[in-house]
């Protein structure tokens, strides 16, 4: 990785990354199975949108706009932009956990899942781990 920019940004969405991870962690084994998977897509979410800020000093308007989403996919675009290669493992693992942003805590969102079982929300609580491995391992000098 090259200079990191806006350390300190930076290092807030990360902190706030874990702390999702962490939290996660903590209720895996309880019931509340929609929730891990909601927390593990904004875990992901915080790593990638401190991946995209430790790539230029300066942002638009327009591009903070765009990193007001809360599409992962989006977020891996706007990353290859500046340069990232990313591997399959970490789209695919975006792709499962950009399915719980919404359908996980509104009743009147169509859910592609169904009932969140034990075994979803460990998927998903992988998966945000290994996004967020993904993002610090980049950051590292």
């Amino acid at each position: 990785m090259k200079q990191v920019h806006n350390k300190a940004d930076v290092m807030a969405w990360l902190v706030k990354a874990q702390d999702d991870l962490r939290f996660a962690e903590s209720v895996l084994n309880d019931t509340f199975y929609s929730h891990v998977c909601f927390i593990c897509q904004q875990s992901a979410e915080k790593a990638l949108k401190g991946l995209i800020y430790s790539l230029q000093e300066d942002f638009s308007l327009a591009e903070i706009r765009k990193l007001k989403t809360h599409n992962l996919g989006l977020l891996l675009k706007l990353a290859k932009q500046r340069g990232v290669s990313i591997p399959q493992d970490v789209n695919e693992a975006c792709a499962i956990l950009d399915r719980y942003y919404m359908s996980t805590r509104y009743p009147d969102v169509p859910d592609p899942i169904g009932l969140y079982t034990k075994e979803i929300a460990h998927e998903a609580f992988a998966k945000a781990k290994e996004i967020f491995g993904f993002v610090d391992n980049l950051l590292q000098p």
